[in-house]
């Protein structure tokens, strides 16, 4: 197969150097037992921003985290990179809501 190519350019995908994630977990990350329990609407205000990079390998079909999806629609975040296996319905709920 021969594949053709439409467009070339930068990528966009945004790796963590390794060792900048150990400095970070060495120097920064906190010892203390602290619960973590908190609200879908409180985990995706802190963990996903504008512009992310989101995969998971959850289908709504096994219980995947369509409940997240749609916390992530009503927020409103824009820009987000998708990448899903088995995942049809989870893409195209974030498609369909503008994502």
């Amino acid at each position: 197969m021969i594949m053709k190519i439409e467009e070339s350019g930068m990528g966009s995908f945004k790796f963590t150097d390794p060792d900048d994630m150990r400095e970070w977990v060495r120097d920064k990350k906190s010892r203390f037992l602290e619960s973590k329990l908190m609200t879908e609407q409180e985990a995706i205000e802190r963990f996903v921003k504008d512009g992310d990079y989101l995969a998971f390998d959850l289908a709504v079909l096994v219980r995947g985290p369509s409940s997240l999806e749609r916390e992530i629609v009503r927020q409103r975040k824009k820009n987000l990179f998708l990448a899903g296996k088995f995942s049809f319905l989870d893409c195209a709920l974030l498609v369909a809501g503008d994502v």
